[in-house]
């Protein structure tokens, strides 16, 4: 795997947390951090804050698709015009003594990570050809995917997600405060983002996604809480294989939960789809069989969409 934890990485998603999250109550982590801050940290973060909506208007995401300092300063000189990168220039250099004391803290703790991912390198990669058969990709390696981990600022649960663009993609995994009693979770959040990836290099599974999510926009828009409906649908195919799925039980001996359907609750939604795909996701993987769009239609079944 490639994995790295990079300190400009967690420095920048740092400051778009606090920039976001500024008023945010609710996040105590948040709030603890700000507390900490000196009064010309929180000046330079109000500067932050204007040049903030230029980020905005781009997905999150592609900010992390680089693999060096170098490269994440060319994709933000591609957001941020000339006067807003001087500014953000000056905002970085006053930032970094009080992020240099965080990262002293943090850096120890993502270093764990990393060797609790490497340890289980093996494991992943065993589910990896797995998963490649169920989504019918021949040419799909894990190993060329740069995987990113990042602090979870804002939460203490470990949580990922994953850029893709069709020439280049990523993975970053914000971490929680300890790694000592997820054993195989994260790897399975990690197989999950990995999944993500693996599915879209299905275009025919794709297109098929796309015209469901058309077709019923209304109606999955309902159950999505704001995430694109045809996102959505995609969450949940690789949801009811893994981490809430078969795979999941499969090799990592995590329990499939059985649950009633709850609309209004998307971790509901995701396990009780889990719970009843469980037959048809067991046989495509002991039959190593890729899905088809009959996969898709049969959960579009179990959320009363059809």
């Amino acid at each position: 795997m490639k994995l790295s934890a990079h300190r400009f990485n967690n420095l920048l998603s740092l400051l778009l947390i606090l920039a976001a999250n500024h008023n945010d109550k609710k996040h105590k982590n948040v709030s603890a951090i700000l507390a900490e801050l000196s009064n010309d940290d929180l000046s330079n973060l109000e500067r932050f804050k204007k040049i903030l909506p230029a980020f905005e208007k781009v997905d999150t995401e592609t900010l992390f698709l680089s693999q060096t300092e170098k490269d994440s300063w060319h994709i933000i000189k591609q957001i941020l015009n000339k006067k807003e990168i001087y500014k953000f220039e000056i905002i970085i250099a006053n930032f970094a003594k009080s992020f240099d004391k965080i990262w002293k803290n943090e850096e120890p703790r993502l270093q764990k990570y990393l060797a609790y991912f490497k340890k289980n390198d093996t494991q992943l990669q065993k589910i990896m050809k797995v998963i490649s058969v169920i989504c019918g990709v021949k040419k799909f390696s894990p190993t060329n995917v740069p995987i990113y981990l990042i602090r979870s600022w804002k939460y203490e649960d470990l949580s990922a997600w994953f850029s893709w663009t069709p020439t280049r993609q990523s993975i970053v995994v914000e971490c929680g405060k300890n790694i000592e009693n997820k054993k195989y979770f994260a790897v399975s959040v990690l197989a999950h983002e990995f999944f993500h990836l693996a599915i879209r290099k299905n275009k025919k599974i794709m297109r098929e996604i796309d015209r469901c999510a058309k077709k019923h926009y209304e109606v999955i828009d309902k159950l999505s809480d704001g995430m694109p409906p045809r996102i959505f649908l995609e969450e949940l195919i690789v949801s009811s294989f893994i981490p809430e799925g078969y795979l999941s039980k499969k090799y990592f001996k995590i329990p499939i939960k059985k649950t009633r359907l709850n609309n209004k609750d998307i971790l509901n939604l995701r396990r009780y789809v889990a719970y009843k795909m469980e037959k048809i996701a067991r046989h495509h993987v002991i039959k190593k069989e890729p899905i088809s769009e009959k996969y898709i239609h049969e959960i579009l079944k179990i959320i009363n969409v059809e």
